[in-house]
């Protein structure tokens, strides 16, 4: 199975991106100020476009390479310590909680993989998880992209990848 990438336009990346993260849905915005034709109307749509063809887009990326889930560990001198079943990639730096399989997950769920154990049961705590297993954890790495936008023959937005750096 391959890694399923998301892509996200650089200057609108914050909490909540203003398109779905596609390359699809990022054109779309870029020329209109929505991720597609059935969102409803925002504000920036107003602004809309924020590319003309030919502009060498900058794009935020995030490969989710496999999904694990972490194990509550109680040890023999009575402490217990939250480990990831898998070990990520040492490149990874991108975790979060799914909703259920190979659905999304909310930001306050993202965490470090790399995070000490008492980082992760803080979390866990702050989440109100009190089962011993958590599923559906998301790994991935982060990177940057540059796509070239362009108009089709029917002048419908497309972005075309020109560089990857996962």
């Amino acid at each position: 199975m391959s890694a399923q990438v998301y892509y996200y336009v650089s200057r609108f990346n914050d909490e909540v991106p203003p398109h779905e993260p596609t390359l699809e849905s990022a054109a779309y915005f870029l020329q209109t100020g929505r991720s597609g034709p059935d969102d409803p109307d925002c504000e920036l749509q107003s602004a809309a476009p924020f590319a003309t063809p030919g502009d060498i887009i900058e794009l935020d990326t995030l490969e989710i390479l496999f999904d694990t889930y972490a194990q509550l560990l109680k040890l023999d001198d009575g402490m217990e310590l939250w480990q990831l079943a898998a070990v990520p990639p040492e490149d990874a730096r991108f975790a979060a909680i799914r909703w259920n399989v190979g659905l999304g997950w909310d930001a306050d769920t993202i965490f470090d993989p790399w995070c000490k154990a008492s980082d992760l049961a803080a979390l866990f705590a702050d989440l109100g998880i009190e089962d011993e297993r958590v599923e559906n954890i998301a790994i991935g790495r982060t990177g940057e992209a540059k796509a070239r936008f362009d108009l089709d023959a029917e002048g419908r937005p497309t972005l075309t990848l020109v560089s990857e750096a996962l």
